[in-house]
């Protein structure tokens, strides 16, 4: 069970290939616009993405490396939830008072809060302020393209989310409406040590627990039982808010 002691995040490595649950900062892509889809010469529009977060799983996309500009990657894409300022998303004039306790709770399932992250644990050394995720904005990303601007320096690599909090947001990204069924299985399966493993339910696999004390310092392990209460995905014990790490009643 997480508790106080469990940190939220911890810097990204930056010499290891991205992780899920990785909050990257900086995020530029271009479209094109689509009056000029047909056209010889069609229009590009610049599109930035303030915030996302990696919702691939570790398996897949630590599969890559650090792959050089250019090759052909085995994953095809990176999918990527868009991030915003709790502040910008607590201004929208649909979220009222009554429906933002909701979301800081994160019992409101289209959204997703995060609480602040210090400076220590941001591998720029800067800090954020609270984050917020809404479901419904998502995209996939060319695995190649996104390393490439990783490693060019045109993509900031901040901090990732320690267990069980990543679980809890790749949990709810699935169970949402916004994400479809294959969304959900396949952020949610787990890490078989063989293809010919028969398949179990995510709910009833033991969790490995990294409580670290420090960024720099040792880390240790415990197994713990998902359906205790206070972990994420048991409706037997309330609401799982990652804000706290505590349940909610």
């Amino acid at each position: 069970m997480a508790d106080d002691s469990t940190p939220i995040y911890r810097p990204a490595e930056l010499e290891l290939p991205l992780r899920q649950g990785e909050i990257l900062s900086d995020l530029r892509r271009y479209r094109i616009e689509p009056a000029t889809v047909v056209a010889e010469s069609p229009l590009l529009i610049e599109v930035r993405y303030p915030f996302v977060v990696v919702l691939t799983q570790d398996c897949d996309v630590t599969q890559q490396g650090l792959p050089d500009p250019g090759s052909d990657p085995h994953l095809p894409c990176v999918l990527l939830a868009e991030v915003t300022t709790a502040t910008r998303l607590r201004g929208q004039s649909d979220i009222n008072t009554d429906a933002w306790k909701m979301i800081r709770q994160n019992r409101e399932e289209r959204y997703h809060f995060l609480e602040a992250i210090i400076k220590e644990c941001d591998a720029a050394g800067l800090g954020l302020e609270e984050l917020a995720l809404d479901f419904k904005r998502y995209l996939a990303v060319p695995t190649d393209e996104l390393y490439a601007l990783v490693n060019a320096g045109h993509v900031r690599r901040r901090c990732v989310l320690n267990t069980p909090y990543m679980e809890h947001l790749c949990n709810r990204f699935g169970d949402t409406s916004a994400g479809s069924p294959c969304h959900a299985r396949t952020l949610a399966r787990p890490s078989m040590p063989s293809p010919n493993e028969p398949p179990h339910r995510l709910d009833r696999l033991p969790i490995r627990l990294r409580c670290i004390v420090h960024p720099r310092g040792p880390a240790s392990s415990t197994t713990i039982d998902p359906k205790l209460p206070g972990m994420p995905g048991t409706s037997r014990s309330g609401n799982f808010s990652s804000a706290s790490g505590r349940r909610s009643v």
